[in-house]
Order: structure tokens, then C-alpha cells, then sequence
């Protein structure tokens, strides 16, 4: 029988060390929205990608609104744990409030390598044993979050699972030494999780935005090929693939702030109603089709 883990890095894998000397992904994204969690070379970054992307903030705002939005509609329609990869430092609302203000029960597992990031996410999982619990992996180390989310007790891998990819996907790359492909690791995902799941992703890209937008993702992206974590700018096709055969709901793979905007508030959404492709944010939310041939609603 296929394993959804042959061929790909075992569990087990060091996470990083605390860098203080390099920008970190998760602590430029905390700067971006002002937060406290961050150093003085993560705000040079991201002052230094303000000043080629002045909308980055902006931006940064809406793809988090996005999420919220996604994981709620989805919680509205029975999907009651999501697994939330690459979460990042923490910040109000979380997701699990977001979630469980529509299901009190609804659980979530928090995924992410950087050690700020875990460290904050175990502090906030600890608030809730039951229904909440923190992972310090590589999402890219598919078997180890899986593993590792189903010993925390809070996961249960027979039931629908929503994967949330919010703003991550582009700091993957397709190949590189240690790891193999992203569409590889997609894949391995999809296929670990039971008819009815989701996936929710958004990924920044420079295929479709304005003109005069262009220039400026193309040199934020630029920026971060110097940090450990460098972007990949993917076309809309390329995005739409790593969806795999799971269908998209809705009006498909747009751009985050055409997507679902009257659900809950989103003020950083009805700013870039006027341009929403000026977000360099292409986003989806796809059901895995149940054993039936048909998905889940």
C-alpha cells in the first residue's frame, strides 16, 4: 500500500535554533502588524520591504482576515479541527476564538519551526489542553506534525481536518537539499486527510496584480531571498495545483479580498475592495471529495 511518507524526510528532524542575527518570517510578520514579539533586525526588514511595498501592512492584515473568514465558514459547515501550519507568533483574535465562537468544541493544533513562534503558541495551547495544543515542527516534515498532532490527544485523524496555509506556501521552495518538492509535500498532506477535510491556503504571487504593483512584490520577494527564508512568487497556475483534486469552494482561486468579504469584519479587506489584485494574494478554500465521488458541504 502507498505511505503518504515514503520518500519524504523523516520525523525527527532539529528545528532551528533562536536566531537573533537573521530576520525570521515569523518575526517580520509580528512587525508588520506592530506586535511586540520581534527584534530591532526584524523591524529593519521590515521597514526596509515597507519602503518598497508600502501597502505590505495592508496586506499582511488581509491575508489574516482571509483566514478568519475561511476558518469560520468552514466551521459553519461541521468542520470542527484545523490544523494550523506555519501559525506564526500569535495575535488577538486567534484562531481558535474565531473557530470556537462558532463551535465551543472545535479544536486546533498550532504548527510552526521558529522558536519565538513555538514558544508563544505553547504558552497560548496551554490555556486549553483539551482542545488546543502547539507543535514545534517543519511543516515541511509532514510525518512529524502529523505524529505529533495526533499524540497531543486534541486531534483526531478519522474526522475532517482543515489545513490552514495562511501566507506560508511562498516561503517553500520547490527543491532544495534537505527538503523535497512543495507540490510533494502538498500531496502527502491531501492524502493524509479523510473525505470532507479542507484546506485553506494563500499564496503571494506577482501573476494578474497592477502594473504598477508588480515591480514592488517582485522586489519584496527580492528582500527575502537574503533571509532564511526566501519567497517564491508562483503563477496562478502553479497555486491552483498544489489544490490537487480537492475542489474548490465557492468562486474558485481569487484574490483574498474578493473572498467571502461580508462574512465577518474585515477592515483591512474593504480597503483593497477597490484593487484586490493590488493584495498579491491569490486564496482558496477546497474540500477533499468524499468516498462517494462527490465533496463534502
Amino acid at each position: 500500500m502507498f505511505s503518504p511518507f515514503e520518500g519524504l524526510p523523516t520525523s525527527g528532524r532539529a528545528t532551528p535554533p533562536l536566531d537573533l542575527e537573521s530576520p525570521s518570517a515569523a518575526r517580520i510578520y509580528d512587525a508588520y502588524r506592530d506586535g511586540r514579539e520581534n527584534w530591532s533586525i526584524d523591524r529593519c526588514f521590515a521597514a526596509a520591504v515597507a519602503e518598497a511595498m508600502p501597502s505590505v501592512s495592508l496586506i499582511a492584515r488581509a491575508n489574516r482576515e482571509f483566514v478568519h473568514r475561511a476558518v469560520t465558514a468552514l466551521a459553519r459547515t461541521g468542520v470542527a479541527q484545523f490544523l494550523d501550519l506555519g501559525a506564526g507568533i500569535p495575535a488577538e483574535p486567534h484562531l481558535h476564538e474565531t473557530v470556537q465562537a462558532v463551535d465551543p468544541d472545535a479544536r486546533v493544533v498550532y504548527v510552526d519551526f521558529e522558536p519565538v513562534a513555538a514558544a508563544k503558541l505553547a504558552i497560548t495551547a496551554d490555556e486549553d489542553r483539551e482542545r488546543l495544543a502547539a507543535v514545534h515542527r517543519d511543516v515541511r516534515d509532514v510525518q512529524g506534525v502529523w505524529e505529533d498532532a495526533i499524540a497531543s490527544g486534541v486531534f483526531d485523524p478519522t474526522r475532517p481536518v482543515a489545513l490552514v496555509f495562511g501566507a506560508v506556501l511562498h516561503f517553500i521552495p520547490d527543491h532544495d537539499q534537505a527538503w523535497l518538492g512543495l507540490g510533494r509535500v502538498l500531496a502527502a498532506y491531501r492524502t493524509l486527510l479523510p473525505p470532507g477535510s479542507a484546506l485553506v491556503m494563500t499564496h503571494a504571487t506577482d501573476d494578474g496584480v497592477p502594473v504598477l504593483i508588480a515591480p514592488q512584490i517582485r522586489a519584496v520577494a527580492e528582500l527575502y531571498r537574503t533571509t532564511t527564508t526566501p519567497a517564491v512568487l508562483r503563477s496562478r497556475a502553479e497555486v491552483a495545483a498544489l489544490f490537487g483534486d480537492f475542489e474548490l469552494a465557492g468562486a474558485g482561486l481569487i484574490w483574498v479580498p474578493q473572498w467571502r468579504p461580508d462574512l465577518i469584519d474585515s477592515p483591512a479587506t474593504r480597503e483593497l475592495a477597490a484593487d484586490p489584485a493590488g493584495s498579491c494574494l491569490l486564496g482558496g478554500v477546497a474540500r477533499k471529495p468524499s468516498t462517494d465521488g462527490g465533496a463534502e458541504r
